[in-house]
């Protein structure tokens, strides 16, 4: 018997077993044939600076970065993380907040002379109508 939210797998159609990686991220230490450089003006007194090492990400389809699918899910987000972490820039990783969408509600002048009647004097009377029916069945 299977759970509510599990998905039948199939391996005679090619399914493959779990977990299935969309990306990979990779270091290693670079070659140093040249001279180790000179400390950065901005390190402090006694700290060595980073050593150099190559990065690669691979990400399985380059869809998720293209205009039409940014804005779906995290796709920004990733994109941007995995280029900050390649040019070695953790301080700018993050999760972005989300913009806030354009709610605006069209409405003609009727509609909104509606609304003003429904809220300021329909609604109200009606609660009261209710009121004094409930307070003359009681009597």
């Amino acid at each position: 018997m299977k759970a509510s939210g599990e998905v039948a797998m199939n391996p005679e159609s090619g399914d493959k077993p779990g977990p299935v990686s969309i990306g990979v991220a990779v270091t290693a230490p670079a070659a140093t044939e040249t001279p180790a450089p000179a400390p950065a003006a901005n390190t402090p007194e006694g700290e060595q600076p980073p050593k150099p090492e190559a990065r690669l990400a691979v990400i399985g389809d380059s869809d998720f970065a293209a205009n039409f699918a940014l804005g779906i899910q995290g796709n920004r987000d990733l994109f941007m993380n995995a280029v900050n972490w390649l040019a070695q820039q953790e301080n700018l990783i993050a999760i972005r907040p989300r913009q806030a969408d354009d709610r605006r509600i069209t409405l003609t002048a009727q509609r909104t002379t509606g609304i003003f009647w429904m809220s300021i004097f329909i609604v109200p009377a009606i609660v009261f109508g209710t009121g004094v029916y409930t307070w003359w069945r009681r009597r």
